[in-house]
């Protein structure tokens, strides 16, 4: 799978919101296109089209550390799977650098998925959503 690195960041600075700094749930969900947080109170979705085979859950602010630092606009993932299937880590490739990120057990993808969050009609966010919720 291929994603831009710029569109791969848009999402994450997104669903950053849905996690607090004392939160003990700081993860990335990507399931089915789409990528998610949850903070016990509220979850934050970004669609990522390009990485709709992608069901993994890692954590959010390695990923985006990592993700910025990668030098170049396109990001080659891949997952490695245990025997049983089972995500064990995810790899990403962009210019000369690889990362690997280890993965978590999926315990929200199901009540994600419950959402239905492809019915729903979406309206875009003002761009500065995320600093005026940071100001909350």
């Amino acid at each position: 799978m291929q994603i831009q690195r710029a569109k791969l960041l848009d999402a994450l600075k997104l669903i950053l919101s849905g996690c607090g700094e004392d939160q003990a749930f700081d993860s990335a969900v990507f399931h089915g296109g789409w990528l998610s947080s949850y903070n016990d109170t509220i979850s934050v979705s970004a669609k990522v089209e390009d990485l709709k085979e992608l069901n993994a859950v890692v954590k959010v602010k390695e990923l985006q550390k990592l993700v910025q630092k990668l030098k170049g606009d396109m990001i080659d993932i891949e997952v490695t799977e245990t025997g049983d299937g089972t995500p064990d880590r995810v790899t990403m490739l962009c210019g000369n650098t690889t990362v690997q990120l280890a993965t978590f057990p999926d315990n929200l993808s199901e009540f994600l998925n419950k959402l239905s969050l492809d019915k729903i009609q979406w309206t875009d966010l003002p761009k500065e959503f995320g600093s005026m919720l940071a100001l909350c």
